[in-house]
């Protein structure tokens, strides 16, 4: 990251700030997407900590701030991030599940691929892409800077509003490479993943398929694995119309009651 490039008045949205629910003596790690905001996360993280959990829902860097910012991290920035986030729960609770959105989901794979995660779920983990181009992106940063998004939000709240302009308008090309290494690295390294895992997907998922699920599973070493497939949400699983069903099996899971 370089500090200098990044505007002064810069600062988090509110509604981007991290979240920690004291629960239990089990806590659950939930880790929020590529572009996204740990908000995506609010309603089952909530849902969970009902349940007894703790649980918390890091910022990633560059998210949540604005697109200079973003453009100053990296896939390692975050990984990073996220190990330490994973580092201080096991120093403070007995037990420490992941649960990943999207691209929290590559970075959940990574943690559970090096550290002995007992169980582990992921949402619509994004291993692969609907949009192949993310493939180029390597190439074409060299000459686009970004590209325009057909993005559509009636929300009337001032930080979605800012977000959207900063984050969710725009392809930022730069960053899909990013994304992209995050991927092929994850990629390599899930044989070593051997935790009890659950994937859910579903339908009507615009950037990820639900084959996304049965690739993983062929790849992970885990011998408990249950997939889910939802039929009416768009990506934004969490945030979406069956958002009160995953909760429940995020919970059942958990419990290892599923």
């Amino acid at each position: 990251m370089n500090l200098l490039k990044i505007s002064r008045d810069t600062k988090s949205c509110k509604t981007a700030l991290p979240y920690f629910f004291k629960g239990g003596s089990t806590a659950i790690l939930a880790i929020h997407g590529y572009n996204g905001y740990s908000r995506d996360l609010l309603y089952v993280g909530e849902k969970l900590n009902k349940q007894g959990f703790t649980v918390s829902i890091p910022r990633l860097p560059g998210h949540g701030t604005n697109a200079a910012d973003f453009h100053e991290t990296n896939f390692q920035d975050w990984l990073r991030h996220i190990s330490d986030c994973y580092f201080n729960l096991k120093a403070e609770y007995d037990t420490v599940y992941l649960l990943g959105f999207s691209m929290g989901g590559l970075l959940a794979l990574l943690l559970a691929s090096r550290f002995n995660v007992e169980r582990m779920a992921l949402i619509s983990p994004a291993i692969i892409n609907l949009k192949w181009t993310i493939k180029l992106t390597p190439f074409l940063k060299y000459f686009v800077k970004k590209q325009k998004r057909d993005w559509k939000d009636i929300s009337t709240e001032p930080d979605r509003i800012y977000l959207a302009q900063e984050y969710w308008r725009w392809h930022y090309i730069q960053m899909g490479a990013e994304l992209l290494r995050l991927q092929n690295l994850t990629k390599k390294r899930m044989s070593f993943v051997s935790c009890d895992t659950m994937i859910i997907v579903s339908k009507k998922d615009e950037a990820i398929p639900i084959r996304v699920a049965d690739y993983i599973f062929s790849k992970i070493s885990s011998a408990i694995k249950k997939t889910v497939i939802l039929e009416n949400s768009p990506h934004c699983l969490t945030d979406g119309p069956e958002k009160e069903l995953i909760a429940d099996y995020l919970a059942k899971w958990f419990k290892k009651e599923i």
